[in-house]
């Protein structure tokens, strides 16, 4: 669960339910007041020969659902984050334009990461927390990949981000 401040009493923003057997992730955009969903996405991988995974998100506003890829990057957007030398960057397929980036952290420190958009004003909120849920489910499936099959057993009701306890 993605909660809209540091405490797990926060109102919830989004969730990510990871799909038994599977790539996908189920992302689900909460609205605060009740928190109910308002926005369901899949988040799949694509295993053509740019592995990246995608999710449609709707974006401005008039809402006009459109394609974001998350592809691995060793570019500019992505060293500008001052981590390590690769990370990822999250293309707008509609335009080519790299929106947001992330990079994990150098050794020897206990953060999971850095994140920035690099364009936001005009694709809205629904985008900006689809953004953060993906990125974060994407962290916490290399987590459990890397944990084996008891990491991963252990943490299937768990929501993105791992380590929250919430």
């Amino acid at each position: 669960m993605l909660h809209s401040g540091g405490q797990c009493s926060s109102p919830q923003l989004a969730t990510a339910k990871f799909v038994s057997f599977s790539s996908e992730v189920e992302c689900s955009i909460l609205a605060q007041s009740t928190g109910r969903t308002i926005i369901s996405e899949t988040m799949k991988k694509d295993r053509s020969q740019h592995a990246c995974h995608y999710f449609t998100v709707p974006v401005g506003g008039n809402q006009t659902p459109e394609r974001f890829e998350w592809k691995n990057s060793k570019g500019n957007e992505v060293r500008s984050l001052n981590g390590k030398s690769h990370g990822m960057k999250l293309v707008r397929v509609k335009t080519g334009e790299v929106v947001a980036a992330w990079a994990p952290p150098n050794s020897g420190t206990r953060k999971r990461g850095k994140m920035a958009f690099l364009i936001r004003e005009m694709l809205g909120e629904n985008f900006e927390v689809m953004t953060v849920v993906t990125i974060l489910a994407i962290m916490e499936k290399a987590r459990r990949g890397r944990g084996g099959g008891a990491a991963a057993a252990a943490g299937a009701g768990a929501a993105a981000g791992g380590g929250g306890g919430c």
